[in-house]
């Protein structure tokens, strides 16, 4: 990783074209603007994040806050800077969200293709909780998989 700061911060409205451009890049689906917009104007639940480098925004996160349970909805950086911290500090910054809202677990999914960013949330410690066959609308499997945040750390 070098050594270039990463802000993250709230996801704003001027935001959007350059998350809908990571979306297209980053996702097999991707989500529509106006879902982007919902949780971002609309769903009390839901937090966006963007991260930068140099005021570029360069990664993105969406995540749900119910009850005491968490979910990553979405993650994404862009090609160009991939394994160079930028999910890493999404992900910090969820967890801190997480700890301060005294969530207890926080769940996500993926394809189970997706070798790198299974090996990533395993660095994080998430494990595998189940497989779901066919669960995406062109057929590939999904892998579910949980972290208790009941370790109560909060990461700087």
């Amino acid at each position: 990783m070098n050594n270039t700061a990463i802000l993250v911060r709230d996801m704003l409205n001027e935001d959007l074209s350059r998350v809908m451009e990571l979306e297209e890049e980053c996702f097999l689906e991707p989500w529509t603007e106006p879902q982007v917009k919902y949780e971002l104007e609309q769903n009390e639940f839901s937090r966006s994040y963007v991260a930068e480098i140099n005021g570029e925004i360069v990664g993105f996160a969406i995540a749900y806050f119910l009850f005491d349970n968490a979910s990553i909805c979405q993650i994404g950086t862009a090609k160009a800077y991939r394994e160079q911290g930028v999910g890493s500090a999404l992900m910090k910054e969820m967890f801190n969200d997480c700890y301060a809202k005294k969530i207890s677990f926080l769940n996500l999914e993926l394809r189970e293709e997706n070798e790198k960013a299974y090996k990533f949330y395993k660095s994080f410690g998430f494990e595998e909780t189940i497989r779901k066959k066919l669960y995406y609308s062109n057929g590939d499997n999904a892998i579910c998989m949980t972290r208790s945040m009941l370790d109560g750390n909060t990461w700087d």
